[in-house]
């Protein structure tokens, strides 16, 4: 059985890494014989999104707050964290026992998952019993800590990242095992989403534990509004993932943009994705709106042609006459309010042509705003889209503003 969230966390983890409260404490080198910090901050910015995403995936499916932390042992850290005297001296800096103590003290707050290490990277200073390489690892998930102990060769470059590779892969493995253990009712299955309409989507589960799914052909097109870190950009990559789990790139077309160019962009290299990057400034989006706008008419001239009244019906005949289909266009404009703010003009009257005619050409808009005002959220934006969701606002004149109630700021 697959798990989405498992997927989606994987695919998404290094761009979700900040947004899940990522806590670094990069240990300083110190005198050989003490705790020694062993990953520089390259290696921990790749290694850590690979595993954050498998710990958020850990969080969803659980229901806990996900969190994650880092530390690699020195004097002032293994004192912060609580790691005791009488460890230090019966076990020293270096030892399993010392790892376990900060892994558990790393455990706070929304913080869920956490991982130690301490080691010795010479040149000198080594033991018979932990010579030169000694790295021992500390981790803590769920309430359980595990350790381990291994012996690295090399330069103390290649110690380091020798250590980082087993550190978050055997973080890897040990989340895996975890997820092994989840109820089969726990687990959003890649059957429960295969064989919906190709534009369905997943929403979310009901209190009652039921999988609500909505689909495009039904919203057209999609504001999403609320205060930052309530969940807006996770929500739109559950989106992409379950439109991009059942639909080939010939079926579908991804067109990003973000001005932060932060979120989307590990979803660069799918093929689905409209000139394999993200767009970030205004001039790049509003081309971008206009050239799908011709698209758009382009289509609506075929569909004349041969008699058929939207995409869904000019694809069926295509894939009977054995020619091709028109992919599906899904365009997602992540805060679009920095674009508001820089070409009002010129952006409200691209969303406008394309969000009245788009939804029979199979062409469909996302857009996503912590500023749920209405110097944002105009009312050209509200009219252009019918379809609207709201997480947390800030007061309630923006919630009045996104969805005509005061419930989003409860």
């Amino acid at each position: 059985m697959v798990s989405l969230a498992a997927l989606f966390g994987v695919a998404v983890g290094l761009a979700l890494g900040f947004a899940v409260g990522v806590v670094v404490a990069l240990g300083d080198a110190v005198a050989v014989g003490e705790a020694e910090g062993f990953i520089d901050d390259v290696a921990v910015g790749a290694a850590l999104g690979f595993a954050v995403g498998v710990a958020v995936a850990s969080g969803v499916l659980t229901g806990s707050g996900v969190g994650f932390s880092v530390a690699y042992a020195n004097e002032a850290k293994m004192n912060r964290l609580g790691v005791s005297a009488e460890t230090l001296i019966k076990y020293g800096a270096v030892s399993e026992e010392t790892a376990k103590e900060m892994a558990e003290g790393l455990i706070k707050g929304d913080v869920t998952v956490s991982v130690s290490t301490t080691g010795i990277a010479g040149p000198t200073g080594g033991t018979v019993e932990k010579p030169v390489g000694t790295v021992c690892f500390g981790f803590c998930l769920n309430g359980k800590t595990f350790t381990e102990r291994q012996i690295f060769s090399g330069t103390r470059e290649e110690i380091r990242k020798k250590s980082t590779d087993f550190a978050f892969y055997k973080l890897y493995l040990l989340l895996s095992k975890e997820f092994s253990k989840l109820d089969d009712n726990d687990v959003l299955k890649l059957s429960d989403i295969e064989n919906k309409d190709p534009l369905a989507f997943y929403v979310g589960r009901t209190d009652a534990g039921e999988d609500v799914f909505t689909n495009f052909k039904d919203l057209a097109n999609l504001l999403i509004g609320g205060a930052s870190g309530t969940g807006k950009s996770a929500f739109i990559r559950n989106i992409l993932v379950t439109l991009l789990l059942k639909n080939k790139p010939s079926e579908i077309s991804l067109v990003l943009a973000d001005p932060k160019n932060v979120e989307y962009n590990d979803f660069v290299g799918i093929k689905n994705v409209y000139r394999n990057k993200v767009l970030k400034n205004s001039d790049e989006v509003i081309e971008m709106l206009n050239e799908t706008y011709k698209e758009m008419q382009l289509r609506y001239k075929r569909f004349k042609h041969v008699s058929v009244r939207n995409v869904y019906e000019y694809n069926q005949s295509a894939i009977t006459n054995g020619m091709p289909v028109y992919p599906y266009v899904i365009i997602v404009i992540d805060e679009y309010a920095d674009f508001i703010f820089e070409r009002r003009n010129d952006f409200e009257e691209a969303i406008n042509n394309l969000a009245r005619l788009g939804k029979a050409a199979g062409i469909h808009l996302i857009m996503n705003t912590h500023c749920t005002n209405v110097d944002v959220v105009t009312g050209v934006i509200k009219q252009c889209f019918a379809s609207r969701i709201a997480f947390s606002t800030q007061n309630l004149a923006d919630s009045f503003t996104m969805i005509g109630v005061g419930d989003a700021a409860n």
